[in-house]
């Protein structure tokens, strides 16, 4: 086995994961940093104190509108990072965040003249002893053009139905908001190892990738399949210095089989595939690297072809010399 020399990350090698080559150099091993997970780490926050402001409501012996809103808030936040998915400008987030109020102010607006026309029909009818009930604490939110107002409208509307319905099943809401903070406490320290389970090991022959969570995924792909490589940052990556490199390749066809459809598309006879290296600190420095070896192993086989092309050229004249040679003095004897 050859001695490992390279610059950075020399405490992380693991020999399960890479049998070295002979002549083979590996240039650096780079993990996955934490902060990539940000946003999970984020969403399981969200999840947990999500569930406590359940507990807290349910907990509560009068359920009001001003009761229900932080709930609702941390809901809304939690739905809206769920859904905002990679942001690459404080742009995007400004707009994401604009629109998502809007949507907001729309559905409050829809819900409230839904309640305000249909709650006063189920009141009339006959036999619908909880609604009459209902009406006795409470009144049907009205329709205004006021959001903030038609909102409150409808927090105290909610509220008053789960006093009127939900009392009795109150125990077992604090247990399942008990639930939602503990699965989010649990997803954090999994979150981490997930990213401390991902290694990549560049060398001056593949890339190797590494994922172990878990189970034990190693991934090799030569640089001389390397046909295009793309170094991304989102905002939170810009501000923490991490980022995604995204390798696309050229591989033949039975390989794509074992693929997802939308990893591959075809390309004259071929399909390029693209592997995402996640979450790296400087994704500028490795994608400039992961050019420079791919540069250099092409150059090194294109010479060894050429010397071997030589190398046959030489051997089949310095052949044809001594058949001639071979042949004069058979004649002169």
């Amino acid at each position: 086995m050859k001695r490992l020399r390279f610059p950075k990350g020399a405490d992380k090698y693991k020999e399960m994961d890479l049998k070295v080559l002979p002549d083979e150099r590996v240039e650096r091993i780079v993990e996955m940093s934490p902060l990539s997970r940000l946003r999970g780490f984020v969403l399981a926050a969200l999840l947990s104190a999500f569930g406590l402001a359940l507990y807290a409501f349910f907990c509560q012996p009068e359920l009001t509108a001003e009761s229900l809103a932080l709930p609702v808030a941390v809901f809304l936040a939690l739905y809206f990072l769920w859904h905002c998915m990679v942001t690459e400008s404080a742009k995007q987030l400004a707009w994401s965040l604009l629109k998502y109020g809007i949507y907001v102010v729309l559905l409050s607006y829809l819900l409230a003249f839904l309640a305000a026309f249909f709650v006063p029909l189920l009141w009339q009818l006959k036999g619908v002893e909880a609604m009459g009930a209902l009406s006795e604490g409470s009144k049907a939110p009205s329709f205004s053009l006021d959001p903030i107002e038609n909102l409150h409208g409808l927090l105290a509307f909610a509220a008053n139905l789960l006093k009127t319905f939900a009392v009795d099943y109150a125990p077992y809401a604090r247990l399942l908001s008990l639930a939602l903070v503990t699965a989010g406490l649990a997803a954090l320290p999994l979150l981490y190892f997930y990213a401390r389970g991902h290694l990549y090991y560049l060398s001056d022959r593949r890339i190797v990738v590494r994922r172990k969570f878990g189970t034990v995924q190693v991934t090799t792909f030569p640089l001389d399949s390397v046909v295009e490589v793309t170094a991304f940052q989102g905002l939170s990556g810009r501000l923490f210095g991490y980022g995604d490199v995204t390798v696309t390749m050229t591989s033949g066809g039975g390989v794509t089989d074992s693929l997802q459809p939308t990893s591959a598309a075809p390309l004259r006879g071929l399909y390029t595939v693209k592997r995402r290296l996640e979450g790296i600190r400087d994704p500028w420095e490795i994608k400039d690297l992961i050019i420079v070896l791919r540069e250099k192993y092409v150059q090194t086989h294109y010479l060894e072809r050429m010397e071997g092309e030589l190398r046959r050229i030489r051997e089949g004249i310095e052949g044809r010399v001594e058949t001639a040679e071979t042949v004069e003095r058979a004649e002169s004897l």
